[in-house]
């Protein structure tokens, strides 16, 4: 399945982010997440007008603050039989109204290190090992930055992508040459980010530490769609040209083989 490129991408993008429904909407979840007073520098891994766009079933219980629902819209990924349109299409109320799906802008990113803002110390995450010992490991590392068209971090690349905003350091159209630092302030509806870019750091070369399919739209969505499997109400698959769709554990795959679930940390 090849994800069909529109003949101008970023006005697209800006049509979307700029579209009626942006508005008296809340930070957008990412992958990648920093908590109230860290920031992160990060390099995108796929240029702007490179975004994957798709449709997302998102559902968060208040109570538990933990998702009910997560799934990838079937439809996004040219299926039939979408079990959660299904369920949003017989909707009554605001709350059962909130299953149907919404877009996220999906962008790659490798994570040179996130920090607490006031002390300057490395955040780190707790690596257990075979033997029982542990240790304590600076995060690092590919990512998937998942992005409302509402985000204000989605916002500052296109200002930088599209060279007018008020850095010294510009994109030249592709905001892959560059690092950006995230800052976090605040929590919940409170939340702000503001997003610096910066001159950038050497990448690592390994393709362990940036694999292949961090450059190729393709294998991102199957990345994401492995994250957030989609749900179907049968087993009626449409036709994917290159794509081997397994309905049985609802995720994708490639001829070659799934890919791997995106690290948490």
């Amino acid at each position: 399945m090849a994800i069909n490129t529109p003949i101008d991408p970023m006005a697209e993008l800006e049509e979307l982010v700029n579209s009626e429904d942006t508005k008296n909407t809340t930070f957008a979840p990412f992958f990648f997440s920093i908590k109230d007073g860290q920031k992160a520098l990060i390099r995108p891994l796929l240029n702007l007008n490179q975004y994957v766009r798709v449709e997302k079933h998102e559902i968060c219980n208040p109570a538990s603050k933990k998702f009910e629902v997560k799934a990838v819209c079937a439809a996004s990924l040219h299926m039939q039989g979408c079990i959660h349109c299904a369920k949003a299409a017989l909707a009554k109320s605001k709350d059962e109204k909130k299953l149907l799906p919404s877009t996220r802008i999906i962008l790659p990113i490798f994570v040179h290190a996130v920090i607490d803002a006031k002390t300057g110390e490395y955040i780190t995450y707790t690596k257990a090992h075979e033997d029982g010992s542990s240790e304590e490991i600076p995060i690092s590392g590919v990512r998937l930055l998942e992005m409302k068209k509402s985000s204000s971090i989605l916002a500052d690349f296109i200002r930088s992508y599209n060279g007018n905003d008020d850095s010294d350091v510009k994109s030249s159209h592709d905001i892959t040459t560059l690092d950006y630092v995230v800052r976090r302030d605040g929590a919940g509806t409170e939340t702000r980010y503001v997003v610096t870019p910066k001159a950038p750091r050497a990448l690592p070369t390994d393709v362990v530490a940036i694999p292949d399919w961090t450059h190729d739209r393709d294998l991102v969505l199957l990345q994401y769609a492995d994250a957030c499997p989609f749900e179907i109400a049968d087993n009626d698959i449409a036709d994917n040209d290159d794509l081997e769709w397994d309905a049985s554990s609802k995720k994708a795959a490639k001829s070659v083989g799934k890919p791997k679930s995106i690290p948490d940390f």
